[in-house]
């Protein structure tokens, strides 16, 4: 045989090899295709369970302090119309706030002013004081059926939860306003209750920026400003929902919230963590897509 002969392959060689083309191919293409859909359906779960945890976390953060605001205006509506607090004596009007104060545990002071801003009655022992300065206070006094804000209480020192409500008289005219200054604990409690991976976390913050509570920030004491904050920024423009953004210079995402009040709820994570879960399965993917091809050739 000549050597010729010996390097030119034999025509059954040739259809082994073309058969066995054929079966890697036919053996490999659907396997490509299954792997190619599980990664794309994977991928979509895994970035849909990231955006879920952003969404539910921030939707109860919204919930909670809705209920909370909500309860506090719904007690002190119902004592503003107690005839005690409508007497405008005094003595009544603390026998009212005494009966209010096991509602709204979290109260440091209710008390009653004039028309002039001036105390009437309060739940503590301080001396009179006037609020006319307050917000709260030209509010009730144009007419408002409530006013809240979120200031630096003139007792504590601290940030709180401020609201008003209108005292009539018994002909209908306003007379005064009830009073509460609350700690913001329970709001606290609510943005830090849950944990959002090792880069998430949660905030509050009011209408104009003014931050409220913060994850990683259990102290608040001066109400920082976040309106050149990111998410305030994307909560301005382009309102609730999930948004994507860049905090010195590492990408967010974030799901944004408004409560009935105006304040701003925002549940934040790091990009490159929310997609974690998602890289990791691709990889195991490809690795799984790797040993069947070896194993089937």
């Amino acid at each position: 045989m000549s050597l010729r002969s010996l390097l030119t392959p034999q025509p059954r060689l040739r259809i082994f090899g073309q058969l066995l083309l054929a079966f890697l191919l036919v053996a490999l293409l659907p396997l490509a295709l299954f792997w190619q859909f599980e990664r794309l359906r994977i991928t979509e779960s895994g970035q849909s369970a990231a955006e879920s945890q952003l969404s539910l976390f921030s939707q109860r953060v919204v919930q909670q302090v809705d209920d909370w605001t909500a309860l506090n205006l719904s007690v002190m509506k119902l004592a503003a119309d107690q005839p005690g607090m409508r007497s405008f004596a005094p003595a009544a009007q603390r026998r009212v706030i005494a009966s209010v104060e096991p509602r709204l545990p979290w109260a440091y002071l209710i008390h009653t002013a004039g028309l002039d801003g001036g105390n009437l009655a309060r739940s503590d022992d301080g001396p009179p004081s006037n609020y006319s300065d307050r917000r709260y206070y030209g509010e009730i006094l144009a007419g408002a059926s409530q006013s809240v804000e979120i200031g630096l209480g003139r007792t504590s020192n601290r940030p709180a939860f401020l609201v008003a409500v209108p005292i009539r008289k018994a002909d209908g005219s306003l007379g005064g306003m009830l009073i509460q200054a609350a700690q913001l604990d329970e709001v606290t409690r609510a943005v830090s209750s849950a944990a959002l991976g090792r880069t998430g976390h949660g905030f509050l913050m009011t209408a104009e920026g003014r931050l409220i509570a913060h994850a990683d920030e259990p102290l608040n004491r001066e109400l920082k400003d976040y309106s050149r904050h990111p998410a305030f920024l994307a909560a301005r423009d382009h309102g609730d929902g999930l948004q994507h953004y860049s905090v010195d210079g590492v990408p967010r995402i974030a799901d944004i919230r408004h409560t009935q009040l105006g304040w701003i709820a925002v549940a934040e994570q790091n990009e490159a963590e929310s997609r974690a879960v998602v890289d990791r399965a691709n990889r195991n993917a490809l690795a799984l897509l790797g040993l069947t091809a070896a194993l089937v050739s």
